[in-house]
């Protein structure tokens, strides 16, 4: 399978699928079960719930350069949303 010219790999040559499965390593492995959905699997990690990150780290040199944004004060955007939330305007008994 880790052959560098794909065509030397199994599973590519003439026989298919099959030299794979006929191959010594897979022996003991259950295609049968494979096929169905029901092996077990050989570690099962610990999640809170289907977006818990805990068992992945993050290599920084993956992520995107963080650019610093200066504010260059021409009000370009002032016409575009916010999710700020402007500051409340003071009741009139308040005064």
């Amino acid at each position: 399978l880790c052959q560098r010219k794909p065509e030397k790999r199994l599973g590519v040559r003439c026989g298919g699928v099959q030299e794979i499965r006929d191959q010594e390593w897979f022996s003991d492995f259950s295609w049968e079960q494979f096929m169905a959905c029901t092996m077990e699997p050989p570690y099962v990690p610990v999640v809170q719930d289907h977006r818990d990150m805990a068992n992945f780290k993050v290599n920084q040199a993956d992520l995107p350069r963080q650019t610093v944004y200066k504010d260059p004060g021409t009000g370009w955007d002032a016409d575009f949303a916010t999710c700020v939330e402007p500051p409340a305007e003071p009741n009139a008994g308040d005064e």
